[in-house]
């Protein structure tokens, strides 16, 4: 059966003025909310009252840089001696911060630590020994560490008696 042209020319315009009635739709903005004034009162009233301006918080002041005492840049040379392979003169130096009076116990501990390795690397075991007695004494970081080092090591050495006793109460393997 076959079906008349006029048929299938009226379906087409029908189904195009579909579909852009449909595209019309689509493309129209929406329509513009409404918003109401305020009150003359209230606008009155911002007026007259300004916005509280809020203050960043206060910075805390800044202390210049503290300058280093002389003990402390003799004990910085010491290290930069020391880094360079200059093991003499880096031992004058890290002496000389200690009997200028170096601050801090930690860095007293470190200027004794290098001087007992500058001692220790030039085969003097007894500067070295004493020199490390110092840098324990110095710092009692160091101290406990030794502390708990001397405790871990303990331990490890009961571990392994304890092991080894099982073992040899063990009957050999076959």
């Amino acid at each position: 059966m076959m079906r008349s042209p006029t048929l299938d020319r009226a379906a087409i315009v029908a189904l195009t003025v579909l579909v852009c009635a449909g595209c019309a739709l689509f493309e129209s903005a929406p329509p513009a909310p409404v918003t109401k004034a305020p009150p003359k009162a209230q606008t009155q009233a911002a007026a007259k009252t300004p916005e509280p301006v809020i203050a960043p918080p206060p910075r805390e002041p800044v202390a210049p840089p503290r300058e280093k005492s002389r003990a402390e840049q003799e004990f910085e040379r010491g290290i930069k001696s020391y880094e360079d392979g200059d093991y003499n003169t880096a031992a004058r130096q890290f002496q000389s911060a200690l009997d200028l009076q170096l601050p801090t116990l930690g860095d007293q501990a470190n200027a004794h630590k290098y001087l007992a390795f500058i001692a220790c690397a030039s085969g003097r075991q007894r500067p070295c020994r004493d020199e490390f007695r110092k840098a324990l004494d110095a710092d009692r970081v160091f101290r406990s560490v030794k502390s708990e080092s001397a405790k871990a090591t303990k331990a490890t050495k009961a571990t392994q008696a304890t092991k080894a006793a099982k073992d040899s109460k063990a009957p050999p393997k076959k």
